[in-house]
């Protein structure tokens, strides 16, 4: 082990003086996602296998009494900057976009970081041991918006002329050579620490800031310039189930193995759920069909997806759904 990473893990010990982990998974609430982020949380501690990875929230706007319940379950709070320079400051919740370049300074003790949206949750641990395994390896594992079942595959939703739209604002002739390739997600993704995208995608980002170009974009089109402008290289892109996008095709539900499965045979487990384009209306049930063909309202948490299991393997004092 070199001297500068055994010096890295020697600091990376907690307040009672035991080790931390090497890898952390990092989130970003306000008041409204809370509840989104308590299902992420619950997620990654009833799914993980050990006790090597480490939780990281960044506060854009929780309440005092949501930080004070999280303090009791996740390694780090932190409350982000804004790292930019904007014309006008945009609402406190876009930190959540403006800090995730900067995750390494944030997080200066971990040697794998892997972001997660509040909005999505674990259904399968194993998608996020190979993310830390191959951001280790190659620098970055991430997912692009593809997949057979997807919408935006065949132009059925406007998901393609939004990234051709804020490629544009970056550059028009960005916008002829990368609008046409997969848009890739930044809603989750693992990085090693000393990655040259982070700081690509840093400078990037602030050139377009101050050239008066920011939305709920803006960061993530940054990032598929940053790794498409470094092709033929490229990092470890994961298949669409480690972070399945559900504004662009709803899952399916097997009965069998209790667990939401990719909607085209032969029915894939879907490891990552990611509720983006869902979100809002996460009070209201979708009619999900079951690979034999039968509906059911379910409305995508992780908290009803951890009942109706429980229900349906009848474990006491869960009631029947």
């Amino acid at each position: 082990m070199s001297s500068q990473l055994h010096q890295r893990r020697q600091k990376n010990v907690n307040s009672f003086g035991v080790e931390m982990a090497n890898k952390i998974i990092v989130s970003a609430a306000n008041d409204i996602y809370y509840s989104f982020l308590l299902d992420l949380i619950s997620s990654i501690e009833d799914a993980k296998k050990s006790e090597h990875v480490a939780i990281g929230i960044l506060d854009v706007g929780l309440t005092a009494g949501q930080r004070e319940a999280l303090s009791a379950r996740v390694q780090h709070i932190i409350t982000p900057q804004w790292d930019y320079r904007f014309t006008s400051t945009p609402p406190r919740k876009f930190q959540a976009q403006t800090a995730r370049p900067h995750l390494p300074r944030y997080f200066s003790n971990y040697e794998v970081i892997m972001w997660m949206d509040a909005d999505t949750w674990i259904q399968q641990w194993s998608a996020v041991e190979l993310f830390f395994e191959q951001a280790g390896a190659t620098g970055l594992a991430v997912c692009q918006e593809m997949d057979r079942a997807y919408l935006n595959v065949y132009k059925l939703n406007n998901s393609r002329d939004l990234f051709y739209k804020h490629l544009w604002a970056f550059d028009p002739a960005l916008a002829q050579r990368i609008g046409a390739l997969p848009m890739i997600n930044s809603g989750v993704f693992a990085m090693r620490h000393d990655y040259p995208i982070w700081s690509d995608w840093n400078h990037l980002l602030a050139s377009v800031i101050q050239r008066g170009h920011f939305d709920f974009l803006t960061e993530q089109t940054a990032l598929n310039i940053c790794v498409y402008n470094r092709l033929p290289s490229r990092p470890c892109f994961m298949p669409a189930r480690f972070n399945w996008a559900c504004i662009h095709a709803l899952p399916m539900f097997d009965e069998k193995s209790l667990l939401y499965v990719e909607p085209s045979v032969p029915y894939d487990e879907i490891c990552i759920m990611h509720l983006t384009g869902v979100r809002t209306r996460y009070t209201t049930p979708f009619q999900i069909m079951d690979t034999c063909g039968k509906e059911t309202l379910m409305d995508l948490s992780y908290s009803q997806w951890k009942l109706y299991r429980a229900a349906r393997q009848g474990i006491p004092g869960t009631a029947n759904h």
